[in-house]
């Protein structure tokens, strides 16, 4: 199903740490052969989806740049678009921007982002709405400018 040998490698990486962190309360009803492969195959299928659909907004991002810019022009926007991301992150605490990251750059859901934190998953939606918040903030601009798929690509909402 994937081509990318080191995307392979990441999904039963990826597999097998859940597994480990799940022994305790894992109860497998097969073999436990046919239960790896399962969860390796439902992972792959998850990567998969996820990789359509940021091609899916990468490809709708190329439709909403608008095409009479200069070349000058675009990078202008561009850096200045960074620079208030960065300012965006910039005004959020610690625990927010790895909860930020982790979603958005990281595509993890909220359930997996506190299991990994190992905090509650209320805390990862609150702290999600702040974040989210802060960014549309910084971004206002370029909402106005660009329109709204640009900057819910940008912000990882897809």
């Amino acid at each position: 199903m994937i081509k990318d040998r080191d995307a392979i490698k990441d999904i039963v990486q990826d597999v097998f740490v859940k597994l480990w962190i799940r022994r305790n309360e894992l109860e497998v009803q097969t073999s436990f052969k046919a239960y790896l492969c399962k969860a390796v195959v439902l992972r792959g299928i998850d990567h998969i989806r996820k990789e359509k659909t940021a091609m899916k907004a990468k490809t709708e991002l190329k439709f909403v740049q608008p095409q009479s810019h200069t070349d000058v022009e675009e990078s202008l926007n561009e850096k200045e678009m960074k620079k208030a991301i960065e300012e965006g992150m910039n005004e959020m605490n610690e625990s927010m921007k790895t909860i930020f990251h982790l979603s958005r750059f990281g595509g993890l859901k909220n359930r997996e982002i506190a299991e990994q934190l190992k905090i509650s998953i209320k805390t990862v939606e609150s702290n999600m709405g702040k974040a989210l918040k802060i960014m549309h903030e910084k971004l206002k601009s370029y909402i106005k400018q660009a329109g709204k798929a640009l900057v819910l690509w940008l912000l990882g909402s897809f």
